[in-house]
């Protein structure tokens, strides 16, 4: 491969002088921070950049940090095409609640590949009911917001956070049911997720594209699934509930005891679980 100098600045008339794989890389990289929807090119590079030494090291940067773009562009694309449709949901009548769910690889899937569902239902599904009535009896005790409470707890302790940007954090849920299960929401007590704007939805695409290839890295690869949970579509919810994203990885250790009875035993402590993900080095921002 031929070796090209990098410099902080390059000059209109240097493009044209590169060859041909550089030129297009830069082009490509350029385009997308200008079309960039969460924030550009500059969120990782200047730590992938690091750890590239030489032109050819950077070359290898700098096409997946545009990859990766990518990927952070398509999340926040799904997440409005998401927004939008609980949006249009909510306009018939006949439908109460919305749940979002997204499989990869899970065993009881009709496709490996990674795929959405977005399902609306004219009751409370069982387990947005099961939070509901939680949420509704801590509500009556304490006036507050169990999630939120929940969330301030992760956030003033900080050992079952495993990323946050800005208002958005990623963080093991206290007496998970599942091993590295994870949860994604904002600071910002929202009860329905139909009425987020685009920019707020920046960050949490950002979340969810970090934290999966955190799961994947420290669970190896594992089949998974990433549900949303909002309140209801009419608003009776909005003082209760708090929307977020709940990722589970399958990692295959259920037992009988919780197909049989509900009750769940999982070997992996939340603080242990937001350790091994926090620390994780992730290929790509490895270098």
């Amino acid at each position: 491969m031929t070796r090209a100098k990098f410099t902080d600045r390059i000059a209109v008339s240097e493009v044209a002088k590169m060859p041909p794989e550089y030129r297009d890389l830069l082009i490509r990289l350029l385009t997308i921070q200008a079309d960039c929807e969460i924030g550009g090119p500059h969120v990782y590079g200047a730590q992938w950049f690091l750890n590239a030494p030489t032109a050819d090291d950077m070359f290898r940067v700098t096409h997946i940090l545009a990859e990766e773009i990518d990927h952070f562009r398509h999340m926040h694309r799904l997440l409005r095409v998401y927004r939008d449709r609980i949006a249009d949901l909510r306009r018939d009548p006949r439908f109460r609640y919305v749940v979002v769910l997204t499989n990869r690889g899970a065993v009881w899937s009709r496709y490996r590949h990674a795929h959405s569902h977005v399902v609306a239902t004219p009751f409370a599904p069982k387990r947005i009911e099961e939070e509901l009535s939680g949420a509704r009896e801590w509500y009556r005790r304490t006036e507050r917001c169990a999630f939120c409470d929940q969330l301030s707890d992760a956030l003033r302790t900080r050992d079952r956070v495993v990323i946050q940007r800005g208002d958005v954090v990623a963080f093991t849920p206290f007496a998970s049911a599942h091993p590295y299960e994870t949860w994604v929401t904002r600071t910002v007590h929202a009860a329905d997720f139909g009425h987020e704007t685009d920019d707020a939805l920046g960050p949490v695409a950002e979340v969810l594209v970090e934290t999966l290839a955190r799961l994947r890295q420290a669970c190896g690869d594992p089949a998974y699934s990433v549900a949303l949970h909002g309140g209801a579509l009419g608003g009776g919810d909005d003082a209760v509930f708090h929307w977020h994203w709940e990722l589970v990885p399958h990692l295959g250790h259920e037992l009988g005891m919780e197909w049989a009875t509900g009750t769940f035993s999982n070997p992996i402590a939340p603080e242990e679980a937001a350790r091994t993900l926090r620390d994780v080095a992730i290929p790509a921002l490895a270098g």
